[in-house]
């Protein structure tokens, strides 16, 4: 008996990719491929980023915001700037300047008063003339600006007011009786009566545009006051701005503990 031999023929290429075991050979293979790719590409990319992040550090390591730090709960006896800048500078840390956050409360409420006359103001000049102003004879959009410029403090612009022609001393603009102040904008005519309101329920009604005219300058004025006198009462918290960001990054790693002590 003669054994017969078996002679197999290699199988085409699309029968070899059909084969179960050759399509679950090719899918682990690239499964690893891309997987070691994205590790790679993260690698490489994040020692980028660490090299970017390093090099913007040093170009912001002089910088003000750098060496500049938000220092919190100081006690009272520590509220001053150079109180603090000498607490800092015995601890020895080089100290650059110092500045103590005021409490503003005051001039943020006179400020909203001003704001409110303005507004007051601006809606009585719209009710009198409209908005635009049409069929209005002698109406000057500019007439605070060029009404009767009063000298300003030294240093002071005529910008830097919210209306440029209203200015100076409040009181003595209003308690002088003279006839411009009396007779204001006598020269504007419209079909529109001029308006006018009861400051209080039951008391007479009064010129709206001088009424909120006063009050903007009242207004006004003790907020330039204010300003001057920039006296305000500190509050627990302040700016540090040190001379290297050595001593900022050494203040943050014990300033709290030991300001708590």
């Amino acid at each position: 008996m003669f054994l017969q031999r078996n002679h197999t023929r290699a199988g085409s290429l699309t029968d070899l990719l059909s084969d179960p075991q050759t399509s679950s050979t090719i899918n682990l293979i690239f499964t690893y491929l891309f997987t070691g790719l994205t590790l790679s590409f993260l690698h490489r990319n994040f020692h980028r980023f660490v090299q970017s992040r390093q090099s913007f550090s040093l170009h912001l390591i002089h910088s003000i915001s750098s060496r500049t730090v938000l220092v919190t709960e100081v006690p009272k006896h520590l509220r001053g700037d150079k109180a603090l800048a000498d607490y800092f500078e015995n601890c020895g840390w080089s100290v650059e300047s110092v500045s103590v956050v005021r409490e503003v409360d005051p001039l943020k409420r006179v400020l909203e008063k001003r704001t409110n006359a303005l507004l007051q103001l601006e809606g009585a000049w719209t009710e009198w003339v409209g908005n635009p102003a049409k069929g209005v004879s002698g109406y000057d959009p500019k007439v605070y600006k060029d009404k009767n410029k009063r000298s300003r403090p030294q240093g002071e612009d005529e910008d830097d007011a919210l209306i440029p022609g209203i200015n100076g001393d409040a009181e003595e603009q209003f308690a002088t009786g003279d006839v411009e102040s009396q007779q204001c904008h006598s020269h504007v005519h419209t079909t529109r009566p001029r308006p006018s309101f009861r400051p209080k329920p039951f008391g007479a009604k009064v010129d709206s545009i001088e009424h909120w005219e006063k009050k903007y300058e009242y207004a006004d004025e003790e907020t330039r006051s204010m300003r001057q006198k920039g006296i305000y009462e500190a509050t627990h918290a302040a700016f540090v701005t040190f001379e290297d960001i050595k001593s900022a990054v050494s203040h943050l790693r014990v300033a709290h503990q030991v300001l708590m002590r």
